[in-house]
């Protein structure tokens, strides 16, 4: 037996907090391309319960990484990607 995680969560109405960090999408092709799927995803999984927290921060800035990790942290995900 493995149990529907899906609609445990349903069932429950338990949140589940994701706080995603990654790089500002203005800078590269690439993480716009990724923004669109973070977003499409958010979309897809609200209805199950899912909250999908994005941060962003600046490649040339670690302090900017420091920043969205903290703020990450503060929501208290469950997941931090």
């Amino acid at each position: 037996y493995t149990p529907n995680l899906i609609a445990r969560t349903l069932v429950n109405k338990t949140k589940v907090k994701i706080a995603l960090i990654s790089p500002e999408y203005t800078t590269d092709e690439y993480w716009q391309q990724s923004k669109a799927g973070v977003e499409d995803a958010r979309k897809n999984w609200e209805s199950f319960g899912v909250e999908l927290h994005a941060l962003h921060f600046s490649l040339s800035s670690i302090r900017s990484f420091e920043t969205a990790t903290r703020k990450a942290l503060s929501i208290k995900p469950n997941a931090v990607i």
